[in-house]
């Protein structure tokens, strides 16, 4: 039998979407059951960032079986590897397919603009909106709305 989520988290997630929320992101730290499991619960889609490492791939395997268990969508986002090395992201891809969990095809790799950025209290998007790390997180931005089927701000129609 599965709980349902805390009633907090699913008042706030409503509370959020009666305001005009058209996306709620939840993110849980590493490792926190009861979070990840409340979060998961009330998600349309579980995204796991994980760095393409042994240790970290091995660390994820307990929210792959959660996000199976409760039957949710899910895809891991591979995130602060090396920027160009497609052989690291393609053997991470086949262990995370072996979890049942696929690899998220827009990666975030390792970018001195994310430090710079979060050293500033700023995101990427605002710190160098032309940059390449700025240009993924929109990507990541896209394809999780299209998995949502939610339109982005650049393929709204303008009210009338």
């Amino acid at each position: 039998m599965i709980d349902s989520p805390p009633p907090r988290l699913a008042a706030k997630v409503a509370a959020a979407q009666g305001q005009g929320a058209e996306l709620v992101v939840i993110d849980t730290p590493p490792h926190a059951d009861s979070a990840a499991r409340a979060a998961v619960e009330v998600a349309d889609l579980v995204l796991i960032p994980c760095r393409p490492s042994a240790f970290d791939l091995a660390a994820i395997q307990t929210t792959a079986k959660l996000v199976q268990l409760l039957r949710k969508p899910a895809f891991v986002v591979f995130t602060a590897g090396p920027p160009n090395a497609p052989r690291i992201y393609a053997e991470a891809s086949e262990l995370v397919d072996s979890y049942g969990t696929p690899p998220c095809p827009v990666i975030l790799p390792d970018r001195a603009a994310y430090r710079h950025a979060s050293a500033e209290g700023r995101t990427v998007t605002e710190a160098d909106p032309s940059g390449r790390a700025a240009e993924e997180i929109r990507e990541l931005y896209k394809w999780t709305c299209q998995q949502l089927d939610m339109s982005t701000k650049e393929n709204r129609k303008a009210p009338a």
